[in-house]
């Protein structure tokens, strides 16, 4: 579930592992979630890091999550959910 997922993204942001730079990612679901926007879809989240890559923001580290994103949309597997995205930053 989604919400497990943000659990141990919190987890790991108030521990001392490492949280590999999708602090943005869960800071703009908490925000679509506790807003008058409904819930975000991966769409728009990979809208967002578009955005941040190709301004003067920064964005570290999100280029994994959109070669992912590339990959399972080109390859047999459906598009990945924001959770399947998390477990692979996690996992792999």
């Amino acid at each position: 579930m989604l919400a497990d997922v943000i659990d141990l993204v919190y987890y790991r942001k108030n521990s001392s592992d490492e949280f590999p730079m999708l602090a943005d990612v869960i800071d703009l679901v908490y925000y679509r979630k506790n807003s008058s926007d409904e819930f975000p879809m991966l769409a728009d989240v990979i809208d967002l890091v578009y955005y941040r890559k190709n301004s003067s923001d920064e964005f570290p580290m999100l280029a994994d999550v959109i070669d992912l994103v590339y990959y399972r949309k080109n390859s047999s597997d459906e598009f990945p959910m924001l959770a399947d995205i998390l477990s692979e930053e996690f996992i792999g």
